[in-house]
């Protein structure tokens, strides 16, 4: 016990306020209350041990005598909630005693304890101090019917029992030992009594109550924790009445040790128990900073007496805010395939996260999985409803909208996969029926409603209505209305997830440093607009992000074209500067510096990622133009400057082409086929020149004198030249039974600089073109199966489930044959005469296989059919297949396929011959 203590009529230094009211307190308290009064005192250890005589009656009053004056019922926030009864008979000393007694109805007979009448006082002392309890006693008696069993009660804990039969005055005194009392803010102290075993109408009286215990002063008040911003928390409390010193501790959790009477703490000092000592003095507030973001701190603050005394402790927390998003600033260093992003360094902050994107929103938006507009059928395709309809009393888009009208309609969407959001727009009328939106993943459910609905406030206006979907599958989405009135639905869209759209580099890229404030973005294309923004991260928190930043790379810069090198008749090598970040070149190379006749194969010739390409294909003595683009993934520079290069002069062939032939002769197409010259100077190409007049009508060409191509027969002349390797000229558009001669001269050079080989064995080749067939396909057109007539050289011919194809599928001799499928056929519109041999050409279609076809004839204008020997069948070639006639036949043909129906056994017929009796042929048929 301190000094200036003492056990009875002990003084308090002058300083001190007890509850901020009493400088001294004597051996014993009256105060007034029968049934409920409250105390509060402060924890352990304590400083003062007193008697709280809580009643004492000395006359028949409402009011106990109050032993001194400086003493009053609020200082210990004290209060009566129940009137008390007096009376002026009994045993009691004085004129009047208080009592309980059983009225009305009731009795003591009450066997559950929780229910039995009792004396009820809350204590709690004002000034927010702390106590302990260590003793209850007063005086008590009964009358002869008053309850015999009784029981002392402290905040809802029995501490005694003991039973009383006579009606004598005893005096109840008890130690409390129990700890569950010591260091309370308040204590409710229950005296109660019973009848154990019978029913009793009498009186149960006390008087004298008395509570020894110990105090503590009081704590400072309004003790607040307010936070700053993410580094810093602002303290604030008010000092007790006595205007005590306070120190505060703080902790990262609520648990907190007791800082010991006497004892001094620093700043830092470890509380045993619990706690950090962060502050302690005579102010008002403290700023704890230095914190880490989004974290809660604890905090408890204590009195401090000068005598070294504590006060119980009162407790707050909070938690810091979250780290403050970075202020990204405009990117520098933008360059082709680069760029450094910059931001302003956050306090608090280990690092950063950067995400660079090229979509401002940083997410591609998710694919549409539903969007309804309600303006066709209704209901549309997949919904379910009750009694809705269509309306165009509103509608927000289009025309029409979905209408509710009954209490409980409904309309259900489609079954919906992975969906991640839903918006629509309703609009009600005047009665503002609700908006209930549920989802279930049966359409039989059952049916939850989402935490966003009920919707309501559509009165006579359309509003947009936001859902989210997220973790939900395969759900169906039902829409119901609740009240009177209408409700209207209209645009309703469903949205799968966004997916995120980040540079696989820069997608959250951790940059440590809180201090760091910029970054460099590699690997970039050029002219390119990227977005980039920022979080600042530590341990325990990740801020929001920054504001977006826009940056632009640098368009490709122009590689500079090089003088070619290692010239020769046919090539040069082109070259180029490096462009650092290119991924590729392009290459133009024209006989023009306009560039707009292009060297076959080298308009934007992609090269790839080298500085050099030789260009072949060139012709001797030629002035040619090259220029160049770099590109990468985002776009391509501007051209090069021009370069020009010349082909030197190549000498004369050295030799002749060979084994001149002709592979294919039909009465319109003759096919040249040779072998190319070989060792020596090769040629560039061959001029193959033709004449019907025979060798001797064919030009000899002359060195210098550029032959143009002349494959009209003008004049009865031909002219066209072949490269070198090639090795073939496909003539066509030829007359039937024409004699035709050809020969073959090698060339180098071009233009003025040709140089022809005309000496020697030059190869030469006579050939007579076949007989013209009766029909050969080539004058007209049919592109589609369907049944319709088509005029053909030989007349008109009736094509039914029939083309004529042109594809390189289609067998033929020319550019077009008949294609037949199914069970169609093609049949002539006219008679013919004096026919003794049929002839046809027939293959599969093809990759088909299997089709057949039978030859038919008609002598009564096709009324009736009969058939010209047996069945035949194609292969994957063209044949030929004749029908010889003992008797000339007079009327018409037709070709139909007999093959199962199916496109995989389609055919081709082609170039249709009927000669007269007397020709050789195969017999199938005798008339």
């Amino acid at each position: 016990m301190n000094a200036k203590q003492k056990t009875d009529n002990y003084e308090f230094p002058a300083s001190r306020w007890w509850w901020g009211v009493v400088r001294r307190l004597s051996e014993h308290f009256v105060l007034a209350h029968l049934i409920i009064c409250s105390v509060v005192f402060l924890s352990v250890p304590l400083y003062a041990t007193e008697t709280l005589v809580l009643y004492e009656f000395t006359g028949n009053t409402n009011s106990p005598t109050a032993k001194h004056d400086s003493i009053v019922a609020s200082h210990f926030g004290i209060s009566p909630s129940v009137v008390i009864t007096y009376g002026s008979t009994g045993t009691w000393p004085g004129s009047g005693t208080p009592y309980v007694e059983r009225t009305g109805t009731g009795s003591w007979n009450d066997t559950e304890q929780t229910g039995a009448r009792h004396w009820l006082f809350s204590l709690e002392g004002s000034g927010g101090g702390a106590f302990s309890v260590s003793r209850v006693s007063f005086n008590f008696t009964r009358t002869t019917a008053g309850p015999d069993e009784f029981a002392l009660e402290i905040n809802g804990t029995t501490v005694a029992t003991w039973s009383k039969t006579d009606t004598t005055i005893d005096t109840f005194s008890e130690d409390i030992s129990n700890s569950e009392f010591e260091n309370v803010e308040s204590a409710t102290i229950r005296i109660y009594g019973w009848v154990s075993d019978a029913t009793g109408n009498g009186a149960f009286r006390i008087d004298d109550v008395k509570v020894e215990g110990s105090l503590k002063p009081s704590n400072p008040s309004d003790f607040t924790a307010t936070v700053h911003d993410h580094q810093r928390i602002d303290l604030s409390w008010a000092l007790n009445a006595d205007d005590d010193d306070v120190m505060v501790a703080w902790n990262s959790s609520d648990d907190f040790g007791v800082p010991e009477d006497g004892e001094t703490y620093s700043v830092d000092d470890e509380l045993s128990g619990g706690g950090t000592i962060l502050y302690s003095g005579n102010a008002i507030g403290f700023e704890h900073t230095g914190l880490d973001a989004n974290v809660v701190y604890h905090y408890r603050a204590w009195s401090l007496t000068a005598e070294g005394d504590y006060s119980g402790g009162t407790g707050a927390a909070t938690t810091t805010d979250n780290l403050p998003a970075p202020v990204a600033a405009d990117a520098t260093a933008i360059a082709v395939n680069q760029f450094t992003a910059n931001w302003a360094a956050v306090g608090g902050a280990t690092g950063y996260e950067l995400d660079v994107s090229l979509h401002e929103t940083f997410s591609v938006p998710g694919a549409a999985l539903l969007s309804e507009g309600f303006e066709g059928d209704y209901p549309p395709a997949g919904w379910t409803h009750n009694s809705t309809d269509q309306s165009s009393t509103y509608a927000h888009e289009g025309t029409y909208s979905a209408r509710l009208t009954a209490a409980d309609d409904y309309l259900i969407t489609p079954l919906i996969d992975e969906p991640h959001s839903l918006r629509f727009w309703s609009y009600t009328t005047k009665a503002d029926p609700g908006v209930i939106v549920e989802y279930a993943s049966d359409i039989a459910g059952p049916w939850t409603e989402f935490a966003e609905s009920p919707f309501s406030g559509d009165t006579e206006q359309w509003n947009e209505r936001v859902i989210d979907l997220t973790d939900l599958t395969d759900i169906y989405v039902k829409f119901r209305k609740s009240g009177s009135g209408n409700l209207y639905i209209d645009a309703l869209k469903v949205a799968g997830a966004d997916d995120p759209s980040l540079l696989s580099e820069y997608a959250a890229r951790e940059i440590a440093g809180g201090e760091t404030t910029s970054a460099a973005v590699t690997g970039l294309v050029s002219a390119t607009t990227y977005y980039y923004r920022l979080r600042a991260t530590n341990a325990t928190s990740t801020s929001g992000n920054s504001g977006l930043v826009e940056v632009q790379t640098l368009p490709m810069p122009a590689p500079e074209a090089q003088a070619a090198e290692n010239i020769t008749s046919g090539t040069f090598d082109a070259g180029w500067s490096v462009v650092a970040a290119a991924t590729g070149y392009r290459l133009d190379v024209a006989r023009n510096n306009e560039f707009t006749d292009f060297v076959p194969g080298y308009e934007n010739c992609d090269v790839g990622n080298v500085t050099t390409h030789t260009v072949t294909g060139l012709y001797a003595s030629v002035t040619y133009y090259y220029r160049v683009r770099a590109y990468d993934g985002g776009s391509a520079s501007v051209s090069s400057g021009t370069q020009s290069v010349t082909t030197t002069l190549k000498p004369e062939p050295a030799n002749h082409a060979t084994g001149l032939n002709a592979s294919t002769v039909t009465h319109r197409t003759i096919v040249l086929n040779w072998a190319d010259a070989v060792e020596g100077i090769l040629p560039d190409g061959y001029l193959v020149r033709g004449s019907v007049n025979g060798f001797d009508g064919i030009p000899v060409p002359v060195d210098g004198v550029n032959v143009a191509n002349s494959t009209t027969w003008s004049g009865g002349q031909y002219a066209n030249k072949i490269n070198q390797g090639i090795g073939a000229d496909i003539l066509t558009q030829l007359q039937p039974e024409q004699t035709y001669c050809f020969k073959l001269f090698p060339y180098a050079n071009q233009f003025s600089t040709i140089d022809y080989k005309t000496d020697g064995d030059v190869p030469q080749i006579m050939i007579t073109t076949t007989a013209a067939p009766f029909e050969d396909m080539e004058d007209a057109s049919k592109t589609a199966y369907a049944a319709g007539d088509v005029e053909l050289k030989s007349g008109w011919w009736h094509f039914d489930d029939a083309l004529l194809g042109i594809t390189a599928s289609d067998k033929r001799l020319d550019q077009r044959s008949a294609r037949i499928r199914n069970l169609g056929s093609i049949s002539m519109l006219f008679d013919v005469e004096n026919i003794g041999r049929i002839s046809v050409e027939h293959a599969d279609y093809g990759a088909d296989a299997g089709g057949r076809f039978v030859i038919e004839c008609s002598e009564d204008g096709g009324v009736s059919w009969f058939q010209l020997g047996s069945e035949i069948e194609c292969g994957t070639i063209l044949q030929t297949v004749s029908v010889r006639l003992l008797q000339p036949l007079n009327g018409r043909l037709r070709i139909r396929k007999t093959a199962a129906v199916g496109e995989e056994s389609r055919i081709n017929i082609d170039n249709i011959r009927l000669d007269p009796p007397g020709e050789r042929g195969t017999v199938f048929f005798l008339r």
